[in-house]
């Protein structure tokens, strides 16, 4: 897997499971950040690489902060290179 790709999936991953943690449904997040639904479960799939206007987006609507997110990104993407 390219490296894009890893942190394409990752993001996605990490952005899921942190929805999922605050019971939001995918429409519920798209609305609190100003996306669309379909642009969400872009994210969410590995398919999107997002920009920071968005990351700061998703990050208030999910109650947390761009560095956590990211942070979170970081760790599990450090953990599937060492696999």
């Amino acid at each position: 897997m390219g490296k894009n790709n890893l942190l394409f999936n990752t993001f996605g991953k990490v952005i899921k499971l942190i929805r999922e943690t605050n019971r939001m449904t995918q429409q519920k997040l798209a609305e609190e950040a100003g996306l669309s639904i379909r642009y969400i479960i872009d994210i969410e799939g590995g398919k999107r690489n997002v920009t920071i206007d968005v990351l700061y987006n998703l990050a208030s609507a999910l109650n947390t902060s761009p560095s956590a997110i990211l942070s979170e990104v970081d760790i599990r993407i450090k953990e599937d290179l060492k696999k």
